[in-house]
């Protein structure tokens, strides 16, 4: 319910900055270890993956996206947000 009074607020340009760092505070960085952790190891899975013809994975510190999970009374759900040069915005919402 929280992140979805955020999320209004910052699609509404309520204090976009400071909602957005109280999001950051309360959604991504307590999981943003286990995150990068699971970056990680999918990066060396890939790496070994012989189909796949990409291997200079970014460092997870220099992804463009940042995935804050949501949890629902029965799904869990993780928003996609873009860092970019004119701001952040929400891309969309993935049912995990």
């Amino acid at each position: 319910m929280s992140y979805t009074c955020f999320q209004a607020l910052y699609h509404d340009g309520f204090h976009t900055e400071d909602v957005l760092a109280l999001m950051e505070a309360f959604f991504y960085t307590p999981n943003v270890s286990l995150m990068k952790d699971r970056y990680e190891r999918n990066c060396k899975r890939l790496e070994k993956y012989p189909y796949l013809f990409r291997r200079d994975f970014p460092p997870f510190d220099k992804l463009p996206i940042r995935f804050f999970p949501m949890m629902t009374i029965t799904d869990t759900f993780h928003f996609m947000w873009v860092k970019g040069d004119s701001g952040n915005s929400l891309m969309f919402g993935i049912k995990w």
